[in-house]
């Protein structure tokens, strides 16, 4: 039997990560020492037991809830600097520009191992004028 959770993105909507966190903050206990401890699975059984109607989160998603509010995040959104860090720095590609405006894409290439492709979008997003030179015409006056 295929697991149903598997591959399916699961999302709350903000008044029910507001509840979870509202009851997981329920669940807070401090010892004799002063320390703080705050038990998410009791938090997921509270949830359960309050909102029957609701989807009910794990202990993990209460968690990762808490760790997106402590790191000043919104819970359930993806950050802008997900995926693989851009190492290509667009500076490289302007100073060849800058050094040798004749300079073809190819030739950029080859000098820094970007790939043309990025060489290209960078020279089309930072100049105005176009990445491949425009060679004149042996017939143009």
């Amino acid at each position: 039997m295929e697991n149903p959770r598997r591959g399916a993105v699961s999302r709350f909507t903000h008044r029910e990560y507001a509840d979870m966190y509202l009851i997981y903050g329920e669940t807070r206990k401090v010892s004799t020492r002063g320390i703080v401890s705050l038990n998410a699975m009791l938090a997921a059984r509270l949830y359960a037991e309050r909102y029957p109607d609701r989807r009910h989160p794990t202990y993990e998603v209460i968690e990762r809830l808490d760790s997106a509010y402590r790191e000043s995040r919104i819970p359930g959104t993806r950050s802008s600097q997900s995926g693989r860090p851009r190492i290509i720095k667009d500076d490289v590609v302007l100073q060849e520009r800058e050094e040798d405006p004749s300079n073809l894409v190819r030739m950029t290439q080859t000098r820094t191992g970007i790939p043309k492709s990025s060489v290209r979008r960078i020279l089309k997003k930072k100049v105005s004028i176009s990445p491949i030179p425009h060679s004149k015409s042996v017939n143009s006056p």
